[in-house]
């Protein structure tokens, strides 16, 4: 290995003691929240999805793909689709 890119490496390392767990964890429940209050139409979609598939996914192991609920796209233009909150930012 280049002793410069391994220098460079070194130099990024975090002290974990830095990290206040406390601070992390409320910012992760305020982003949490945050992020479901941002999408209350994937919500409830997933709310009504749970009556056709098992914990509203087509697949048993997209139920704990994520920590959070799953986004449900409500448009899409080719490849690229988008949520209610996006659709009007396409031009």
């Amino acid at each position: 290995m280049d002793n410069h890119v391994y220098h460079l490496a070194q130099v990024n390392i975090m002290n974990a003691t830095a990290v206040n767990p406390d601070k992390v964890r409320a910012i992760y429940e305020r982003e949490q929240q945050r992020f479901h209050q941002q999408r209350p139409v994937s919500a409830a979609l997933l709310e009504r999805a749970k009556q056709h598939m098992p914990n509203g996914v087509p697949c048993a192991w997209m139920d704990g793909l994520y920590f959070h609920q799953p986004v449900l796209p409500s448009a899409a233009r080719g490849p690229i689709f988008g949520t209610w909150m996006t659709i009007n930012t396409w031009t």
